[in-house]
């Protein structure tokens, strides 16, 4: 699932122009030029029903900049939210032909404005409800 959201948000040239480099949360382990992406997706849960191949999660995407302006980073929360928010059933398939598929994607908030001491950068996010299969 990281993946096809990576690919949306680079499929779109303008945050691809801004954001050129985008993580998973954990594997972000040097200081990668500034600015950058990471995808924290949160607990699986079934979806409609407990049947349901489907699933839904949370899914939080992460802009990091240099100390001192938060301009680049709301440029990008916004194009970001130019890519969720057209999504319907955006499809990949996976290393061994499984299909990953992302139905929709509903915004859930805005992070303030952070200092990451550990990635010592500047940093906020956009949070979204996703159901999709294949995770």
């Amino acid at each position: 699932m990281r993946t096809l959201i990576r690919s949306l948000l680079l499929g779109n040239a303008d945050l691809a122009e801004l954001v050129p480099t985008w993580y998973e949360w954990s594997a972000v382990v040097d200081q990668p030029p500034f600015p950058y992406g990471a995808i924290r997706l949160g607990v699986q849960q079934p979806g409609v029903t407990n049947r349901s191949t489907a699933r839904q999660g949370r899914c939080e995407i992460w802009v990091y900049d240099e100390r001192g302006t938060f301009t680049r980073i709301d440029q990008a929360l916004r194009l970001i939210h130019d890519v969720m928010d057209n999504v319907v059933n955006a499809e990949r398939t996976a290393t061994g032909g499984r299909l990953v598929r992302l139905s929709q994607a509903d915004w859930s908030q805005d992070s303030t404005e952070l200092w990451d001491e550990t990635r010592r950068a500047n940093a906020r996010s956009s949070a979204y409800n996703i159901v999709g299969r294949g995770w």
